[in-house]
């Protein structure tokens, strides 16, 4: 690698990409180096054990209590359709971010195609706050491993689960709240 950053025109950035994008991940789990499905598989299997560890018996009543000690009962529910200036400077206070969750869509491209989107995304969100319904596919996430930042980056457990999901229901989500 230093022969290639010392010979490369454009440097060690040239370079780093190189490495970052290269093929296949080498893992080791159980003493054993696993490469392709085999690590792709090993990752699945010790991220379905996380939730497993995490899971808890829902209170609803303690919740419900909590909720209603914070907001109160309201008299009706008081979700409103939004005007297109309102999504619009949603759509501007988004972070331009380029990971995409199973809809293939980043906040990067619905920013780049604001004015080309805007009719579509407004149609979808007030038809999902009217109808009372946040379509089934929008809670559909993607778990990616990141990596911890502490451990061998050949260690599984120096791995964590992220979920991407959807752009367009965090959208409809960021307007309901």
């Amino acid at each position: 690698e230093r022969r290639q950053v010392d010979s490369s025109k454009r440097g060690v950035w040239q370079v780093i990409r190189k490495v970052k994008s290269s093929g296949q991940v080498e893992v080791i789990s159980g003493g054993r180096t696993l490469k392709g499905e085999e690590a792709a598989n090993e990752f699945a299997r010790f991220f379905e054990e996380k939730p497993l560890k995490l899971k808890k018996t829902p209170r609803p009543k303690k919740v419900w209590e909590l909720f209603r000690r914070q907001v109160g009962i309201p008299a009706e529910w008081d979700l409103k359709e939004i005007s297109q200036e309102e999504l619009k400077k949603l759509i501007d206070r988004l972070k331009p971010k380029k990971s995409v969750g199973p809809d293939n869509g980043s906040y990067f491209l619905i920013k780049q195609f604001k004015f080309e989107v805007v009719p579509i995304l407004l149609r979808v969100i007030n038809g999902s706050i009217l109808q009372g319904e946040f379509i089934p596919d929008w809670k559909i996430g993607r778990v990616v491993p990141l990596y911890k930042g502490k451990g061998s980056k050949s260690e599984v457990k120096s791995y964590r689960p992220v979920t991407l999901t959807s752009s367009v229901g965090r959208m409809i989500e960021m307007v309901v709240r």
